[in-house]
């Protein structure tokens, strides 16, 4: 089965749809957690989840698709997904035709493994920075609708290539490894679904670690080596960029912070602070309806 869209049981939502990019959200309301039918998509495509979370599953493995990342997605390969948490997802992606990643006069380089046999999908690194950029991108897209915008298609394929390039070491589901090395893998991943669950209820630290099997002291090593950030940071990754939604829509920033899973409306502030670069009313002045308000400029690397 061929799809255009990231899990064929979704309803998708067309911002743009150009012959070199194509902007959409999709809105997945499954409820077992079945696995479906295995399909494919007919163009390259990273998606960023906005609600929920789901299971991917590809040649023999399995791993979560939550917020915290971007699924880097080849054409052309079968996966299927399960929703263990029996809610359904949502989220937005980029897509970009075939032809720009040929080795022959493609535009953009990939990492080979991409379209090495066997097939594995990469879980890219999705910045903070990047993630605010594709929410004011998005939303400039509802609002405006404008195919002729060169400004947001620019700001769309240079989001783009951001996010290759800094994914280049990146696959997902991994290569094998040594029989210890997975145990590790299966250990986070197993962490991340029950966070990822309840990410905006208070969740203690002994239960989480009791729910994946381990002691408090292995999770927090095992997590920390292995994903860069602690169970805290990861469990603020979520919350913050739920919230972003909401922020930009203009509600009411205490409720925002209640309803994100924060304590308090100067808890949120601080740590959005912090993740994005600006405070929460900063973020909404660069959309708050001004068309003419320019995208932030991607950092500039160091060196």
């Amino acid at each position: 089965m061929t799809s255009d869209r990231p899990d064929s049981c979704a309803e998708t939502r067309w911002l743009f749809q150009g012959r070199q990019l194509r902007v959409g959200s999709w809105d997945c309301r499954i409820r077992t957690r079945e696995l479906t039918s295995e399909r494919s998509l007919e163009w390259f495509q990273i998606g960023f989840l906005d609600r929920g979370a789901f299971q991917l599953h590809s040649a023999g493995k399995a791993g979560l698709v939550d917020r915290s990342g971007a699924l880097i997605h080849p054409p052309g390969n079968g996966f299927r997904t399960s929703h263990p948490f029996g809610r359904g997802d949502a989220g937005t992606f980029l897509a970009l035709p075939p032809e720009a990643f040929e080795s022959d006069g493609g535009d953009f380089e990939v990492p080979p493994d991409l379209f090495r046999e066997p097939f594995r999908i990469a879980h890219g690194i999705s910045t903070s920075h990047s993630y605010l950029r594709l929410r004011l991108l998005v939303e400039r897209f509802r609002i405006d609708g404008n195919p002729e915008s060169l400004e947001l298609e620019e700001a769309a394929i240079s989001l783009f290539r951001t996010i290759l390039a800094s994914s280049a070491s990146s696959t997902f589901p991994r290569k094998a490894m040594p029989r210890a090395r997975s145990r590790r893998y299966e250990t986070v991943e197993r962490a991340k679904a029950v966070l990822a669950a309840g990410f905006r209820r208070p969740q203690g630290l002994e239960n989480v670690a009791d729910a994946v099997g381990v002691s408090s002291f292995h999770l927090c090593r095992t997590f920390r080596e292995e994903t860069g950030i602690s169970l805290h940071e990861y469990v603020n990754q979520l919350r913050l960029r739920f919230a972003i939604p909401a922020v930009i829509r203009g509600e009411d920033l205490a409720q925002v912070a209640l309803n994100s899973g924060f304590s308090s409306h100067s808890r949120f502030s601080l740590q959005f602070r912090r993740e994005f670069g600006v405070p929460p009313a900063v973020a909404r002045e660069m959309f708050g309806g001004r068309r003419s308000q320019r995208l932030p400029p991607p950092p500039v690397p160091a060196g």
